[in-house]
């Protein structure tokens, strides 16, 4: 969904790292956040010149402009995130994307217990999101980012060398070994299946050691009408 000349806008832009490739690709970027922190470190990490401290319910961009508007880890976040989707929405082009990524799981309670300066607002999960989506987009796709879970004979294992300080030494060699074998396959650390979910997977982990794989963000893909 990016490619050259793309009008693109990231809600919620952090310290720019999206901006840089889509940059890097050659669209035209725009990126909003509230941290004023946040764009000054944007601006020099991205390059990108198009950046602006505001609400994501105030967008930088004419009506019907944008190619792609992302919202990466933002709408738990944004104060009203409804409004925010409706503001993308109004200023998507006919056939334009808006993708929305954020954490399957979250324990608000157990988050403010343990951050002290936690911004997250509330959790939008995917029925939330897509009652007011639907109101002038039609979801395309909704697919999820999965890391491997080891089995519990495993992760036990893990758990008593990591006690011992091993875990770090085994750890680096490791990624020595995972190195070599990159140079001299193919093998991607990303895997995509027919249904469209991210495996997070590491090639150097036996398929013995996995049980199983858990959905840690989800993605949602809305076009607009």
């Amino acid at each position: 969904m990016v490619y050259s000349g793309a009008v693109v806008c990231d809600v919620g832009c952090g310290d720019g790292v999206f901006l840089k490739y889509a940059k890097e690709i050659g669209a035209k970027t725009f990126g909003i956040d509230t941290s004023a922190e946040g764009i000054k470190l944007a601006k020099i990490f991205s390059g990108c010149e198009n950046l602006y401290v505001g609400s994501a319910d105030h967008l930088p961009l004419e009506l019907s402009s944008a190619d792609l508007i992302v919202m990466i880890d933002a709408v738990n976040y944004i104060q009203d995130y409804k409004e925010a989707i409706r503001e993308a929405a109004k200023k998507l082009k006919p056939g334009g994307n808006l993708l929305i990524m954020s954490p399957s799981n979250v324990s608000l309670e157990e988050e403010r217990s343990t951050t002290e300066d936690s911004w997250q607002r509330h959790v939008c999960g995917i029925d939330e999101l897509r009652a007011v989506i639907e109101e002038g987009m039609e979801i395309a796709e909704i697919s999820f980012i999965k890391k491997p879970v080891l089995t519990d004979r495993i992760q036990q294992a893990i758990d008593v060398l990591g006690r011992t300080g091993i875990t770090g030494l085994l750890r680096s060699i490791l990624s020595i070994m995972n190195k070599d074998h990159a140079r001299g396959s193919e093998t991607k650390r990303l895997n995509v299946d027919h249904g469209g979910d991210i495996y997070l997977d590491h090639s150097y982990i036996p398929r013995a050691f996995i049980k199983n794989y858990e959905a840690i963000e989800f993605v949602i893909v809305a076009k607009k009408r």
